[in-house]
């Protein structure tokens, strides 16, 4: 049989040389295809990270804020007032004009108090042993706005603490609620006076939190309120409640007034530390109108300057630096750190003035 002259002789594959050539080519392709891939994911989870950094520390200032502003208030219109209330001129008398009330703790006569590098412990009413640039802790004093109740139609209103805990638990709560004087007791949802709200904010450490299934050691900005725990001492419960994770460190100062006339200016000549306020400044003379007081520090607080860190969680936001430095930041001491070659988490500063708009003191 004769062959035909357009067909080959046989039919030939790739030589041993090709195949490698085309799979060298592949792997490229591939490996070029997942280092795209890691990197956008890394950048992604780098966004995420410090978006979450930006959302926590924005909302703890905002919450701390709020309660700043709402240190030393008392409502100008109070519902009724039993025989053995007395006339409210200072901070000081609102949180003790019960006869029978105990006599606070010093943190809990003014409107703001403050530990520096130290926990406040509730149970007594103090600052407990304070540590070199470790965290502060802020205690906020206000009074429940009782016409605000009625307008929310809400038999709490604004009587919770920053847990949600209902003041009302609180002894001296007790006594301003009419329950411990059958002469003035009213319904439980109309206090006989406006009732007292304490929150108390500092840093909790060594948190375990579970981020994208794996266990996470954190801080978190944590708080305890009169409402749970009281206020009197002896009765508190030194129990923090974790509010936002990823908070490692909050300083705070006191904007201070100097002025020594009623006319004179109430803007902060000096902000001093928690430190300061209960060691080394001393009080002052004022005149109001024809008398003059003594006016402690804790009562001249205009302003409040809180600076917070964040720290992000879980994951491994670093992106490769090429020329191989390490990544800084500055912290609430002013200070430049540099971070350790296998710390790759992302830090963030927040720094904010609140003004004290409501303190009650005979000197407003």
């Amino acid at each position: 049989m004769k062959q035909h002259p357009f067909l080959p002789r046989f039919q030939r594959g790739v030589t041993l040389i090709e195949l490698m050539v085309a799979m060298a080519i592949t792997l490229f392709l591939v490996a070029a295809a997942a280092y795209v891939y890691l990197g956008t994911r890394e950048t992604q989870r780098a966004i995420d990270a410090n978006a979450s950094n930006t959302e926590v520390g924005n909302f703890a200032l905002q919450l701390i804020g709020q309660e700043i502003m709402k240190a030393g208030s008392y409502p100008v219109t109070v519902p009724q007032f039993g025989s053995s209330d007395q006339k409210v001129t200072s901070y000081a008398d609102a949180t003790n004009n019960w006869s029978t009330a105990p006599v606070l703790a010093s943190a809990y006569q003014n409107f703001l108090f403050g530990c520096e590098g130290a926990k406040f412990d509730p149970s007594t009413g103090s600052c407990e042993n304070s540590v070199d640039k470790a965290p502060d802790s802020i205690v906020i004093n206000h009074f429940t706005n009782e016409s605000l109740n009625m307008q929310l139609n809400n038999g709490d209103g604004d009587r919770t603490d920053c847990t949600g805990a209902i003041v009302d638990k609180d002894t001296v709560n007790n006594l301003r609620h009419g329950r411990a004087n059958t002469s003035t007791s009213t319904s439980p949802d109309t206090p006989s006076q406006p009732l007292f709200v304490s929150n108390r904010y500092t840093i909790i450490g060594n948190r375990q939190v579970e981020v994208e299934k794996a266990t996470v050691i954190t801080s978190s900005l944590g708080c305890n309120g009169n409402g749970a725990s009281g206020s009197e001492p002896g009765n508190a419960l030194d129990i923090y409640q974790p509010l936002l994770n990823g908070i490692v460190d909050m300083q705070v100062t006191y904007g201070v007034f100097s002025a020594t006339t009623d006319t004179g200016s109430r803007v902060p000549d000096k902000f001093y530390t928690a430190y300061d306020l209960n060691n080394s400044l001393g009080s002052i003379e004022v005149d109001v109108g024809i008398r003059r007081i003594s006016v402690p520090p804790w009562s001249r607080i205009a302003a409040v300057r809180i600076c917070l860190m964040t720290k992000s969680i879980g994951g491994n936001p670093k992106i490769a630096d090429k020329t191989g430095a390490l990544r800084s930041y500055v912290n609430c001491q002013e200070q430049t750190q540099t971070q350790e070659a296998n710390d790759t988490s992302l830090y963030k500063r927040f720094v904010r003035i609140f003004p004290v708009r409501n303190r009650l003191n005979q000197v407003f």
